[in-house]
């Protein structure tokens, strides 16, 4: 029993082997040759398939393990060669598992195939970057390996498809579009897929430090590395509270052109964590640099006297921008003011004077 390929479904033949995708159409020949030079001869029970659950055919139809799909066979008597037609509409998760196709002929000899019908399937999500190695992009956050199909949904990030290269980043389709990757490359093969024209390179860009930082402000910005294939026609940084933040999230938007570029972050939050990455966009889409995190400081502080006192970072530590200023307690009693030497040597409480520098 050898299996032929009959349309670009979504299965692969190899020799006496069938691999079927649950949940996708397919259309595949199965091809009977006579090993032994006799021919085959279908009579009643003599072509079964077996494991997980047994199904025993007739010479006219055989009911696969999948539900509603059959086989017909009729008019195949005394050839040496024969051929007919499978059509799998619709493998469900009740056909998974390893099938035997075992055939016998006129002479009692039998022929024995594999039927597969397994579920790696995974869909392209491109809800981080059009990365095809950022495994935040595939659903269950794991990129294909091989002989895995791929289903490109609805995103927002198309991908660009780059045959045989192993090295590419992205891939480009349609939505709806199937695939399957073989060793590890991105080889798209028996696939639906109408791929959209390749447009070049993503633009290469990292992400600079955040510097600056205030308890509603910050800097960062990025280097363009490299356009990609076509001009960069739009630049900047994004940021979220969350990891992986996109051109969807808050963004600026820094005149276009490569090289170093520098942004401001506003309106940020006190004492909160953010993500940031630098973005570059051209003709194949948005490209992301590395990511970085950073915490705002804490909102500035008031005294009873209505002093504000904003702080920053030294060494790790938490200090005030500015010398205290209040002249009351938090009671509402007046804090001395002791100017005399020797009187606030003799101090037991408390009290305030001016520094003397010398």
């Amino acid at each position: 029993v050898t299996w032929q390929e009959r349309n670009l479904g979504t299965f692969i033949a190899s020799g006496d082997t069938l691999v079927i995708h649950s949940g996708f159409p397919g259309t595949f020949t199965a091809q009977y040759k006579d090993t032994i030079t006799s021919n085959w001869f279908f009579s009643q029970n003599s072509i079964e398939i077996t494991n997980p659950i047994p199904f025993i055919g007739d010479d006219k139809n055989i009911i696969i393990v999948c539900p509603s799909e059959t086989t017909n066979i009729s008019n195949l008597y005394n050839t040496s060669n024969l051929t007919t037609l499978w059509d799998i509409p619709n493998p469900t998760s009740a056909s998974l598992g390893v099938h035997r196709l075992i055939v016998t002929n006129s002479y009692g000899c039998k022929d024995t195939a594999t039927i597969t019908v397994k579920q790696d399937i995974q869909t392209w999500l491109g809800s981080i970057s059009n990365d095809w190695h950022d495994p935040f992009n595939w659903s269950g956050n794991h990129v294909p390996n091989d002989s895995t199909h791929v289903i490109i949904g609805s995103t927002p990030y198309p991908c660009i498809i780059k045959d045989n290269d192993a090295f590419a980043s992205s891939i480009n389709a349609k939505p709806g579009s199937i695939f399957q990757v073989i060793n590890n490359r991105k080889s798209f093969v028996r696939s639906n897929c109408n791929s959209l024209p390749i447009v070049g390179d993503l633009a290469s860009i990292s992400t600079s430090a955040i510097g600056n930082i205030s308890s509603i402000n910050a800097t960062g910005g990025g280097t363009i590395d490299s356009i990609g294939g076509t001009s960069v026609i739009a630049r900047g940084i994004c940021w979220n509270t969350n990891p992986h933040p996109t051109i969807a999230n808050r963004k600026t938007s820094n005149s276009i052109g490569t090289g170093i570029f520098t942004s401001s972050l506003s309106g940020l939050v006190a004492n909160t964590i953010y993500y940031v990455r630098a973005y570059a966009t051209n003709a194949a889409g948005t490209n992301y640099g590395n990511e970085i995190l950073f915490k705002t400081l804490p909102a500035p502080t008031k005294d009873i006297d209505g002093n504000q006192y904003s702080v920053i970072n030294i060494c790790n530590q938490t200090w005030t921008a500015k010398n205290l200023e209040v002249a009351r307690y938090r009671n509402g009693d007046t804090i001395p003011h002791v100017q005399d030497p020797v009187a606030w040597q003799a101090l037991s409480s408390g009290a305030w004077c001016y520094s003397v520098r010398r």
